[in-house]
C-alpha cells in the first residue's frame, strides 16, 4: 500500500489523511474479502469433513474390528527381556511375528556411541534454556513444583548432531524392512522429540499412547498404526529411570493392576561390568503405541540426565492416485489421544537432509504446501488438525480451549482487543453432533466478518464525506486499479482452493463416504440375538431365525471378516495373534509335515486330524459378521472347514497365495466405497466364495463330507432392506446346497437406485432361464421330427 499512499499524497490528488482513509479502506476490503472466502469453504467444505471425522458413540460400534478386551496377568506375553531382542540374521517375517506378538522389540545397535553423545550434549543444552512454548507435553513433568521432565521438539537442521543421528536411522535396512511390513514404503514421521528426566523425577502412570477405543487396536479400517522408536543417549540403568514396558498388552483396552505390578519390567538390554541390567546407548525400542508403558523414576543420587529420543512412524496419507480407478485412497486417519510433533516428514527424508537447513521449506512442508519433487509426502499439519477439531482430541478439548482464551484475558493490550472484536470469548455449548472447536471457530468467523464490514462501512463514509478537491476520475480510477487487483488475488486463492485434492475430494465424495456402510441388523436388545440374511462363505441358512452375538474371550478363536486389505499391511494378521488363534495355529503348524504328505490330504488321514485339533481349543469358534463387527458361534462342522482351510494352507504357497488374493478381493468388494453397492459386488462375492470352494476341493464328494450338509437353496425373497439373488453363472459352476449370495438393498442415500438394480438383475436371471428353457424344447422338437421322418 506504499504505492497508493504515494500516488494520493502527490499534489492535485489528496491529503495525507485521504491517503491513510484510502489505505485502510482497501486493507479492510481485503480482509473482508478473505474472510468471505474463508466462510465459504469452512460451511461448504470443512464442516462436511468435520462431521464425517467426528468420532461418536455411533461409528465407534459400526467400524468396530476388534472387542474391548481386559488383561489380566495371564495376558502379558513375555517376562523375560531378552525375548524382545531381534537377532542380527532375522529376516523382516521374524521381526513381525515378534512384534506382533510383544507389541514392542529391541533393535540392538541401531545408534554409534559417538554420534548418541554428540545429541546428548545437544539435548542438555538445549534443555537449560527451554522456554514455555518451546516446551512439549510430558506426564509428571514437575514434582513438588519441580521441574524434573523436559521435552521438546526437535528438526533435522536444529544441530549437525540432529542430522547425523537421523541419517543412521534412516539408512538401518533391519528397521526400515520391518516398519515398511506395517506401513507400506517409506513411512511418515509424526513425532520427533527428546524426554529428559533428572534425579527426583517420579514414576509415570502405566499409559497407552493412543486411546485404545480411537485407534488401531479397536478399528483398524478407520484409524493408523503407529510405531514410536525410543533411542537412549546414555546407558542407562534400572535407577536412572529406564522405560517400562508390558509385553502383549497392544490388544488391551484395559489392564488389571496386579498385571502392571507384577508382569512389566523396564527396559534392559545387557549387563555392565558389575553384573548390573543396563539400557545400552543406542539399542532403539520400537513400540506399538497401543502398548502399555511408562517412564520409571530417576532414583540414582548424583547420576546424569536420562535422555531418550523418540521418533513416531506411521503409514503415509493416503492422497495418491489408486490403481484400478475404482480403488479409494487409504480412508484412515491418525489414532487420537497422541501428541504430534512433526509434519511432512517421511522415512526417505531422513537420508537427504540437504534442503532441511533452509526454513522456508520447513514452513511449506508444515503445512503442506510445497515439498521437493522427489520426496513423498508425509502428514502435514491441516490434514491432522481436522480430526483433532473434529473428535475433541488432544490439544484441541473443551479445556485447552477455556485455557487460551483465559490466557488471552490476561495478555496484552492487542490480545484483548483481538478478543473483543475478531474472536469469540465464550465457550460454545456442548454439542454431540459438532466439536467445540469447530463451533468456536464458526462463530469468530462470524464475528470477524461483522467487524471487517462494519469498519469498511464506516471508513466508506469518511471517505466520502472528506473527499479532496481533485477530479473525482482520478479517485474512480485509482480505486477501481486497487480493487481490480485485490478481486483478482482472491479469487485465484479462492480457485486454488477449489482446485486442492482435498476440496475435490470432499467434492465428489471420496472423503465423505463412510468406512463402512450404515446397515442396522434387527436386533433383540434383551436377548442380544440378531437376524442374519444368508451370506457366501460361513454365514448359515437359518431361515430368519436370530443368532445369538456373543462376547469374545481370550481362549477363542477369532475369524476375523474386517481385515484382508493392501494398505493394513501386516495388520492384516492382527486377530492371529489373540490368545485362542494364536494356539489353535500352533497346533496346527505341528501337523505341517504330516499335511505335506499326499497320504496326509486324503479324507481317511485328514478327517480325523481336523477333528484332533478342534478338540484341542479350549474356547469356541466364533465369526466376525461383516455388518458390524461382532461376533457369532460357529458350528462344528464350520469350525472343522476354517481348520481344514488353514492347515492346507500351511503347506501350500499356491493355496496360501490364491487365499490371499480372493481375500483381499472380497473384503473390496464388501467396503470399498465405490464398489459395495453396486450389483457386481452381490454378485462377484459369491462367485469368488465358489471359486475358494474349488481350489480347496470343498466342492467334491470328499470334501462335503466333512462337514454337516446344509439346508437347500431358499427361493429369492425380499426381506426388509434385504434381497436374496442367485448366481447368474450358477449353470455354469458345479451346484452345492450352500450356494447363496446376501446382497443388501444398501445405504439410504442409495436405496432406490440399488434396489431397481437388484431387480434388474433378478428379472435377467429369469429371462435368461426362459431363453434356456425355449431353446430346450425347440431342440426336443427337432429330435422327435427326426426320428419320425
Amino acid at each position: 500500500m506504499k504505492k497508493l499512499e504515494t500516488e494520493l499524497r502527490r499534489p492535485g490528488i489528496g491529503s495525507r489523511l485521504d491517503a491513510i482513509v484510502l489505505t485502510s479502506f482497501l486493507s479492510t476490503l481485503a480482509c473482508y474479502g478473505l474472510l468471505r472466502i474463508c466462510q465459504h469453504h469452512w460451511e461448504t467444505h470443512v464442516q462436511r469433513l468435520l462431521q464425517r471425522l467426528r468420532w461418536n458413540d455411533a461409528r465407534r460400534e459400526l467400524s468396530r474390528t476388534y472387542y474391548e478386551r481386559h488383561c489380566t496377568l495371564h495376558d502379558i506375553s513375555t517376562m523375560i527381556p531378552s525375548d524382545l531382542m531381534i537377532n542380527q540374521d532375522w529376516g523382516p517375517t521374524h521381526a513381525v511375528e515378534n512384534i506382533l506378538t510383544h507389541g514392542v522389540s529391541i533393535f540392538p545397535g541401531l545408534v554409534d556411541r559417538h554420534v548418541t553423545d554428540a545429541f546428548r550434549n545437544f539435548t542438555i543444552s538445549r534443555n537449560s534454556r527451554l522456554v514455555k512454548d518451546d516446551m512439549v507435553y510430558v506426564m509428571n513433568s514437575y514434582k513438588k513444583r519441580k521441574q524434573t521432565r523436559w521435552a521438546f521438539s526437535f528438526s533435522p537442521h536444529d544441530d549437525p548432531s540432529v542430522s547425523r543421528l537421523l541419517r543412521q536411522v534412516g539408512s538401518n535396512d533391519r528397521l526400515r524392512n520391518t516398519l515398511e511390513q506395517f506401513f507400506g514404503p517409506d513411512p511418515a514421521i509424526i513425532k520427533m522429540q527428546t524426554i529428559t528426566a533428572g534425579f527426583g523425577a517420579e514414576s509415570q502412570g502405566w499409559h497407552p499412547d493412543v486411546n485404545a477405543k480411537a485407534s488401531a487396536l479397536s478399528h483398524a479400517r478407520d484409524f493408523m498404526t503407529h510405531f514410536s522408536l525410543f533411542i537412549p543417549l546414555q546407558d542407562t540403568p534400572p535407577r536412572m529411570g529406564s522405560t517400562g514396558v508390558c509385553p502383549g498388552t497392544h490388544y488391551c483396552t484395559t489392564v488389571d493392576e496386579v498385571a502392571l505390578d507384577q508382569g512389566c519390567h523396564q527396559v534392559t538390554t545387557g549387563v555392565d561390568s558389575n553384573g548390573m541390567p543396563v539400557w545400552w546407548a543406542g539399542d532403539a525400542v520400537l513400540m506399538n503405541q497401543n502398548t502399555w508403558h511408562r517412564g520409571w523414576a530417576h532414583t540414582l543420587r548424583n547420576g546424569d540426565d536420562r535422555a531418550v529420543i523418540v521418533l513416531t512412524f506411521t503409514s503415509r496419507p493416503g492422497q495418491e492416485r489408486q490403481s484400478p480407478a475404482f480403488r479409494s485412497a487409504d480412508p484412515r486417519t491418525l489414532s487420537l489421544g497422541t501428541p504430534l510433533s512433526s509434519f511432512g516428514y517421511t522415512m526417505n527424508d531422513l537420508l537427504q537432509p540437504a534442503y532441511w537447513t533452509a526454513a522456508v521449506f520447513n514452513r511449506l512442508r508444515f503445512l503442506g504446501f510445497y515439498k521437493p519433487p522427489y520426496g513423498n509426502w508425509g502428514w502435514d499439519y491441516l490434514s491432522s488438525l481436522f480430526s483433532r477439531i473434529a473428535s475433541d482430541s488432544h490439544q484441541f478439548k473443551r479445556q485447552d480451549l477455556a485455557d487460551w482464551l483465559a490466557s488471552k484475558r490476561r495478555g496484552s493490550f492487542w490480545n484483548r482487543m483481538v478478543l473483543k472484536h475478531l474472536l469469540s470469548d465464550r465457550l460454545p455449548p456442548l454439542s454431540k453432533e459438532r466439536g467445540v472447536w469447530d463451533l468456536w471457530l464458526t462463530a469468530s468467523i462470524i464475528k470477524s466478518l461483522g467487524f471487517f464490514r462494519n469498519l469498511a462501512l464506516k471508513l466508506a463514509v469518511f471517505v466520502l464525506a472528506f473527499s479532496s478537491v481533485s477530479p473525482r476520475i482520478d479517485r474512480r480510477k485509482l480505486l477501481f486499479k486497487y480493487c481490480l487487483m485485490i478481486a483478482v488475488v482472491l479469487g485465484g486463492l479462492h480457485w486454488g482452493i477449489c482446485a486442492s485434492q482435498l476440496t475435490r475430494n470432499i467434492k465428489n465424495g471420496i472423503k465423505l463416504r463412510p468406512t463402512f456402510p450404515n446397515r442396522t441388523l434387527p436386533q433383540d436388545i434383551r436377548t442380544n440375538q440378531v437376524t442374519l440374511i444368508p451370506m457366501a462363505g460361513f454365514r448359515r441358512v437359518t431361515h430368519g431365525r436370530p443368532i445369538k452375538l456373543v462376547e469374545p474371550a481370550r481362549e477363542d478363536v477369532l475369524i476375523g471378516t474386517r481385515f484382508d486389505s493392501s494398505f493394513l499391511g501386516s495388520f492384516n494378521h492382527f486377530l492371529d495373534y489373540h490368545i485362542g488363534t494364536k494356539f489353535w495355529l500352533k497346533e496346527l503348524r505341528e501337523w505341517d509335515n504330516a499335511a505335506t504328505s499326499n497320504v496326509g490330504r486324503t479324507s481317511p488321514f485328514l478327517n480325523p486330524l481336523v477333528g484332533q485339533i478342534t478338540a484341542k481349543v479350549k474356547g469356541r469358534f466364533l465369526l466376525q459378521i461383516p455388518e458390524s463387527g461382532k461376533f457369532i458361534e460357529m458350528t462344528i462342522g464350520e469350525a472343522r472347514k476354517v481348520t481344514r482351510r488353514r492347515l492346507l494352507l500351511n503347506f501350500s504357497i499356491v493355496h496360501s497365495r490364491l487365499d490371499e488374493s480372493v481375500a483381499n478381493l472380497i473384503s473390496l468388494l464388501r467396503y470399498e466405497s465405490l464398489l459395495r453397492d453396486s450389483a457386481l459386488a452381490a454378485i462377484a462375492v459369491g462367485v469368488l466364495e465358489h471359486l475358494r470352494e474349488l481350489f480347496f476341493e470343498e466342492a467334491s464328494e470328499r470334501g462335503k463330507k466333512l462337514y454337516t450338509k446344509l439346508p437347500k437353496e431358499p427361493r429369492p425373497q425380499i426381506f426388509t432392506r434385504f434381497q436374496y439373488i442367485k448366481p447368474m453363472i450358477d449353470k455354469q459352476l458345479p451346484q452345492r446346497t450352500n450356494s447363496i449370495l446376501c446382497r443388501y438393498v444398501g445405504d439410504k442415500t442409495h436405496e432406490g437406485s440399488s434396489s431397481r438394480i437388484l431387480r434388474s438383475s433378478n428379472s435377467n436371471v429369469e429371462n435368461t432361464r426362459r431363453n434356456i428353457d425355449g431353446k430346450r424344447i425347440v431342440r426336443l422338437m427337432k429330435k422327435s421330427k427326426q426320428k419320425r421322418l
